[in-house]
């Protein structure tokens, strides 16, 4: 008897598995097929990169370690400087805005009253890796350079808010 409810309890854990697994592959299949009718999401957006409100920029992160064990990795990153005063239409109907502070929220932190920018990694296919958040807070008479910034810091939990002279 115990062999049985053995076999059966094998069974249904393996059938979850399965199930799981092609229903995910369902899912992945789906969302990339309704991609596909979107022209502007397989053809990337080289074409139309520039929006008002934001600015684009493409780069590399590196990343090396010695110890305890040596390693190395480099991979593509692609930033938006969003104007947190102005932002692009997709940054609050995406739901990006509602990870990151309003432009009231960090001059606030900050003490400044003008333009705030935004230094952020956007989503792409719904998939979010954003390590930090910079915002850059300005006073109005002068523009450059930032009075202030605060960063955001993702990856360690923390935040900060720093102001000043040269940011």
């Amino acid at each position: 008897m115990a062999l049985a409810a053995q076999l059966i309890q094998n069974f249904v854990q393996v059938a979850s598995l399965l199930w799981a697994m092609l229903s995910n592959a369902l899912l992945a299949a789906l969302g990339t097929s309704l991609c596909l009718l979107r022209p502007s999401t397989w053809l990337g957006t080289w074409w139309r990169e520039s929006h008002a409100g934001v600015a684009f920029y493409v780069g590399r992160v590196y990343h090396s370690r010695k110890h305890p064990v040596k390693s190395a990795f480099a991979y593509p990153l692609r930033f938006a400087v969003v104007d947190l005063d102005a932002p692009p239409p997709w940054f609050a109907a995406s739901g990006q805005g509602k990870d990151h502070m309003t432009a009231d929220e960090a001059r606030a932190r900050v003490g400044t009253d003008g333009p705030v920018r935004l230094m952020t990694s956007p989503w792409s296919f719904g998939y979010h890796q954003n390590p930090i958040s910079v915002y850059y807070c300005y006073s109005k008479p002068k523009l450059q350079p930032a009075d202030a910034d605060a960063a955001d810091s993702n990856g360690s939990g923390g935040n900060a808010a720093r102001g000043g002279e040269g940011g």
